[in-house]
């Protein structure tokens, strides 16, 4: 039901470019990694996987389709750089993160990185704050123990759809 409200809302909102088709799959792989680290609290590399391979496949139809190759290699730049940030974040702080978030914040940036930098930063400071933002929730519901685990999946992705929408 959510990826379905949220391909519909991608495809009145970018309804006329060829974008639509790569933000639904988003949703609809989004939408399954959120079960996912919901019920289990581990986004599976498969999924992630699918989620960026779509991307990359449906990406360049768009980027050929528009002859408009500058996003498709700003994309692709921007989900290397995002993956090497939050790896060395990872290795910095391995407890904190899991590889499965490193490898979707790499997901997330090749689409946000549609939209060129300001797109990238604007929604992956979205998919970061929302998810503090659980982080501060949990905290003050465990009564301010820290180190308490929760997963990041559904507000990493939640808060890159909201960058999405306002690119």
């Amino acid at each position: 039901m959510m990826a379905a409200g949220f391909m519909v809302v991608c495809v009145v909102r970018f309804a006329g470019t060829t974008i639509w088709l790569a933000l639904c799959w988003f949703c609809a792989v989004g939408a399954l990694l959120t079960v996912v680290d919901l019920e289990e609290r581990r986004l599976p590399t498969r999924m992630v996987g699918a989620l960026a391979g779509g991307g990359v496949a449906l990406l360049t139809v768009s980027a050929a389709t528009e002859n408009d190759w500058i996003r498709l290699v700003s994309a692709m730049a921007a989900a290397i750089a995002t993956f090497s940030v939050a790896m060395v974040v990872q290795l910095a702080a391995p407890g904190h993160t899991g590889g499965g978030d490193t490898k979707l914040y790499a997901a997330l940036a090749l689409y946000l990185g549609w939209w060129g930098w300001a797109g990238l930063i604007m929604g992956l400071l979205c998919a970061t704050a929302l998810t503090a933002l659980v982080a501060l929730v949990v905290l003050v519901r465990n009564g301010g123990q820290f180190g308490t685990k929760f997963p990041a999946g559904p507000s990493l992705i939640l808060g890159a759809v909201i960058g999405m929408l306002i690119a």
